[in-house]
């Protein structure tokens, strides 16, 4: 079972006074296609603003990040959907390879997995990804991280290595959820935008964001 079609449907099925609209949920869930292994992706090593992406989906129930179907591997970009569900607060991300270790094929030595075993602990890190406001009192609940380079010499030796995020909260205060900050840039310097698409119960956004304006806006 997919995460993000799944959800995206619940929320649009439970609506708000109409003004969530169906063919939102269509348009996100309709790019949920199971994704296996990391080999067909739309390659473009220019920095340009794409504006329509195939994002990757998620399962809560099931972290199986190798089964992600996601937007184009476009160097410098990565691509985040958030959910908020109620008081549950759901993110996933995907990075390329490159813009988080540099490399995008298996590493050969130990030098090189380490330093993939170290940014799957660095993205699985919620606080290194996101920074969301005090007063909505989220609390992590799930979270973890994953790549098709592999972390013990196997995984992926063509094509290009994905690394993947997702994370599940539970937020005592969701109304106070209003926005949050992509600190992601922190820590990767090659990364240069993120695609944000965002599904609320009241309304769905699509939004980039860059080191020098990481905020996002949830909509109300």
């Amino acid at each position: 079972m997919i995460f993000l079609s799944r959800r995206v449907g619940r929320v649009a099925a439970a609506g708000c006074g109409g003004l969530l609209m169906v063919g939102a949920a269509m348009t996100i869930a309709g790019h949920a296609v199971a994704h296996d292994g990391h080999h067909d992706h739309d390659h473009s090593h220019g920095h340009h603003d794409h504006h329509k992406h195939d994002h990757h989906a998620h399962d809560h129930h099931d972290h199986d990040h190798h089964d992600h179907a996601h937007g184009p591997h476009v160097h410098g970009q990565g691509n985040l959907q958030l959910v908020l569900e109620g008081g549950e607060f759901f993110a996933d991300l995907t990075v390329p390879g490159m813009d988080v270790v540099g490399f995008e094929r298996a590493p050969e030595d130990e030098a090189g997995r380490q330093t993939v075993r170290d940014a799957i602990a660095l993205l699985g890190d919620a606080d290194k990804v996101l920074r969301l406001p005090d007063a909505a009192g989220c609390s992590l609940t799930e979270g973890s991280a994953a790549s098709g380079l592999g972390q013990d010499g196997e995984g992926q030796s063509e094509g290009h290595g994905d690394f993947t995020a997702a994370f599940a909260f539970q937020c005592r205060q969701p109304d106070r959820l209003n926005s949050l900050n992509v600190v992601l840039f922190e820590h990767l310097p090659r990364l240069e935008s993120v695609v944000v698409q965002i599904v609320s119960d009241t309304g769905q956004s699509q939004q980039r964001a860059v080191p020098r304006d990481n905020a996002v806006a949830i909509p109300r």
